[in-house]
């Protein structure tokens, strides 16, 4: 598949295997091939990658470091959303100046918490339920 690592920008989506074989057959390549797409990019000046991985979780990577994290074990009800959640979380996480790896967790997190219930935006948590769900928090104050 000479024709991903050609690709000037991947984007897959929770629907994407759905399509057809083919795209089907895409996305499992991306994510055996995870590491050496964010070096691709980082080649090509990105300064930070985040590959996603689906439930999986996700590939950070950047010029000090590269890192799987692990995706949150939930009952998945929908997966609308999942990848913009992701992006949600991921974002968030480097706006607070958090480190690539808890970027990656609070993107994972609001990801997984966004397949919980059934719509679009309606699973995306406040920070204090997003703190909740990844352990970082015991409870939520109202």
């Amino acid at each position: 598949m000479d024709y991903i690592k050609a690709s000037k920008i991947i984007h897959v989506t929770g629907i994407t295997p759905a399509l057809s074989e083919s795209a089907r057959d895409v996305v499992f390549e991306v994510i055996r091939i995870a590491k050496e797409i964010a070096e691709i990019f980082l080649a090509m000046g990105c300064k930070i990658v985040a590959v996603k991985l689906g439930a999986e979780g996700c590939y950070v990577a950047d010029k000090d470091g590269r890192k799987y994290k692990k995706g949150f074990t939930v009952e998945v009800t929908d997966t609308v959303d999942a990848g913009d959640g992701f992006a949600a979380g991921f974002l968030s996480g480097i706006l607070k100046g958090l480190s690539l790896e808890e970027c990656g967790t609070y993107g994972n997190a609001l990801g997984a918490m966004a397949t919980l219930v059934n719509g679009d935006m309606e699973g995306y948590p406040y920070l204090d339920q997003l703190l909740q769900f990844m352990g970082k928090k015991k409870s939520i104050d109202r």
